[in-house]
């Protein structure tokens, strides 16, 4: 289960990391593909959001988070070069 807190909470804590520089909080890609417990369906409650299974065990969730995921990794990856001290920036137009 999750709420509103958990990116909140990590990016708070890459953030001190950087200022130590022990990690790089320009370079955060948060995929979030989970349903948010503290805010059900509307005919639903809270309890109910905590204990329900994830559709299809969760396969979507996983395979969004893939999906994503690997067009911003790949792409760093190949170039390397280009990206090591220099950001990737999203192409106007192109949804990426």
């Amino acid at each position: 289960m999750t709420s509103n807190m958990e990116d909140s909470g990590t990016l708070t804590a890459i953030h001190r990391l950087d200022r130590i520089q022990r990690a790089d909080a320009d370079r955060v890609l948060v995929l979030r593909t989970a349903s948010n417990f503290t805010m059900p369906p509307p005919d639903k409650s809270a309890a109910w959001s905590k204990s329900a299974p994830y559709p299809d065990n969760g396969i979507p969730s996983i395979d969004t988070a893939y999906t994503v995921g690997r067009v911003v990794l790949d792409a760093i990856v190949d170039d390397w070069d280009q990206y090591r001290d220099t950001l990737p920036t999203a192409t106007p137009g192109t949804g990426g």
